[in-house]
This record gives structure tokens, C-alpha cells and sequence, in this order.
């Protein structure tokens, strides 16, 4: 699939996509069921994406957020107005891809990551495996303490 820069760039700005918003349970999501919610998550993006929608989709673990959302480079839908900065000609046509999304406060120093999964033309089990290895990576990681900043005395 692929989308014209400057169409892209107009559905963003005028929330012309869909919106899919999820929520799980911490426990839950850290026990077994991560997989479970995340693939219910995946069927229901990629569904949308099959009617040619671009999507953003969301999963909230209470301050943890997994989001996939389909793109033109691995920028957000939130930071659209920096998508053009990459682009000389705004009427060519460009691949779609799915961004991974991830928000948490101990995640990293800005508490936000993003991931370039592939095209929606590649959407299947590779992708969903991709996608749950990267999480649980990134959940172990927003789980763990937050180290105590260090003084040097």
C-alpha cells in the first residue's frame, strides 16, 4: 500500500484515520496474557488497515502504552507537522509502514520509543512476533525500579 506525502500528511492533521483504544489489567498483562492482548490488538489494526484506513491503535496498561499506528517514517502521528522535513516532493507516493509505539515513564529518558515494524503490505505472524518481543522488552525494562541518580562526593 502506499499513500501520496501530502494525502498522508492532510488525513493526520484532520483525523482522518481510525481509532482503536485497548486497556488491560497490569497483573494480567505480566502474567500470561500479553500475547492475548496484544494480538487482539494486532487482528483488530491490521483488519483496518486491510480496508486501506490509515489507523492508530492503542493499548494502555495504566502507565505503560503500546500503540501501532501506520506511517510514512518512524515519526508519530503526533509529530506530523515534522513529517514533511523529510521529503523533498510531498506528491510522490510512498510505502505505508507500522510504527510500534511505546510510552512509559521508566522506559528511557524521554519515556517514549518508536519501532519501524515494516510495510502494512508485510502485516502477518512475523510482524506480530516482532511486535510482542519488543514489548516484553520494553516492559521488563518500564517495570524495573528507577535507579536513584548518583552523587559524586
Amino acid at each position: 500500500m502506499e499513500i501520496k506525502v501530502q494525502t498522508y500528511l492532510d488525513a493526520v492533521d484532520t483525523g482522518q484515520y481510525q481509532v482503536q483504544n485497548f486497556t488491560a489489567d497490569a497483573a494480567d498483562f505480566a502474567a500470561q496474557e500479553m500475547a492475548a492482548n496484544l494480538r487482539t490488538m494486532f487482528d483488530t489494526f491490521s483488519a483496518q488497515v486491510a480496508t486501506g484506513a490509515l489507523v492508530h491503535s492503542e493499548l494502555t496498561i495504566n502507565d505503560f502504552k503500546v500503540e501501532l499506528e501506520t506511517g510514512i517514517i518512524n515519526l508519530p502521528f503526533a509529530n506530523n507537522n515534522r513529517v514533511d522535513n523529510f521529503y523533498a516532493n510531498l506528491n510522490q507516493a510512498v510505502p505505508v509502514v507500522v510504527n510500534l509505539i511505546v510510552e512509559a515513564p521508566n522506559l528511557n529518558a524521554s519515556a517514549f520509543h518508536i519501532d519501524t515494524l515494516g510495510p502494512v503490505d508485510q502485516i502477518g505472524d512475523a510482524m506480530f512476533e516482532q511486535m510482542c518481543v519488543l514489548v516484553q522488552a520494553a516492559w521488563t525494562t518500564a517495570q524495573a525500579p528507577a535507579e536513584a541518580p548518583t552523587t559524586n562526593e
